[in-house]
């Protein structure tokens, strides 16, 4: 089949890249869950700090977690099945799309046609929703844009293919079939607690409270560095304005706090708490960008004074947080896996 697209696939703009695109896929497949929801059962919330000398800008800070799609999928107990090779198999996901499955890409905005970016930025989720032979292109579901977009093959490949900052993730792609999702609300307050947890004890020094507390210690030295301004102004854009729905991400962080208190509501407490930390998170974002677009070093004084209150509000959070949902009895061990048909 020369051309196909999955007609019935209802595509809606989003915050963040990789919630929206697991939203629009479980919408397509008949689970109507928020982005939030999706961003919290994914363990969407973490913090990353990386210094490499040979990188431009020479740090990245971001406040998402880069293996949200797999967790997600295993949080729901889902078999989900990732691809990673050095080329994009096209022709898997040409049958899938025939068979009415879509595909997530993880990709690099910069190589993507609709997009016109001057800038590499990797770990960039979207979804494939059909192919066209004839114009060698792809139709593409992005929370950037309110419409379906098009990618022609040769973009694609190079944009899942990029090694680049802020995430550095390549040849990382999802096939998909049909999944179903049951006790959604417990699947979220277990994944709450994990997420907690991985805050409080990352897999490397750099990520969640550890990687918070690296940042903090080397805060003052930011404008000593050559590229400083850019990377402030960046650092604002990645994790204020450029889809993460604000607050580095925190944002939506919260609004998933909202839905589960809902049904949980010893967590209406949490929410009020972490709405106010998001409020720091704003003001220090954008005291960072300030300093950029001005650049004036002065004004990291001020950030560092914020950023230091949010660390050891965050780590007091997710310690507590850990505590209560223990309290009211989740085993993450005992928690089975939902079916999958």
């Amino acid at each position: 089949m020369k051309k196909f697209v999955l007609n019935d696939f209802q595509h809606k703009k989003g915050l963040h890249c990789s919630s929206t695109a697991i939203m629009n896929v479980c919408f397509y497949y008949g689970h109507h869950l928020s982005e939030a929801m999706c961003f919290g059962i994914g363990e969407g919330l973490d913090f990353i700090y990386t210094a490499n000398p040979n990188a431009t800008p020479q740090i990245s800070l971001i406040g998402r977690s880069p293996f949200f799609e797999p967790v997600f999928f295993k949080n729901i107990g889902y078999d989900w099945r990732i691809k990673r090779l050095g080329n994009l198999d096209h022709k898997t996901i040409k049958s899938n799309l025939i068979k009415g499955n879509p595909s997530i890409l993880i990709t690099d905005l910069y190589y993507l046609d609709y997009v016109n970016s001057k800038n590499y930025y990797s770990g960039h989720s979207i979804v494939i929703t059909g192919y066209d032979d004839e114009k060698k292109q792809y139709f593409i579901s992005d929370s950037l844009n309110s419409q379906i977009e098009k990618s022609s093959y040769e973009s694609v490949e190079n944009a899942i293919s990029s090694i680049a900052p802020p995430l550095y993730i390549n040849n990382q792609h999802f096939y998909l079939d049909y999944f179903q999702i049951q006790e959604v609300f417990e699947a979220g307050l277990i994944a709450l607690k994990k997420n907690a947890l991985k805050m409080l004890k990352p897999p490397k020094h750099n990520m969640g409270a550890q990687g918070m507390e690296l940042a903090l210690s080397q805060m003052n030295k930011w404008s000593s560095i050559n590229d400083w301004s850019m990377f402030c102004i960046l650092v604002y854009e990645m994790n204020e304005k450029r889809g993460s729905g604000g607050a580095a991400f925190r944002n939506l962080f919260k609004d998933f706090l909202a839905e589960l208190s809902v049904y949980y509501q010893f967590l209406l407490e949490f929410h009020e708490k972490f709405s106010k930390i998001c409020e720091i998170w704003g003001e220090f974002l954008a005291v960072v960008g300030e300093a950029g677009v001005r650049q004036n070093s002065s004004l990291l004084i001020k950030a560092e004074k914020l950023f230091k209150e949010i660390v050891w509000k965050e780590k007091d959070f997710y310690q507590t947080l850990v505590k209560e949902v223990d309290n009211y009895g989740i085993n993450i061990e005992g928690y089975k896996k939902l079916s999958r048909r």
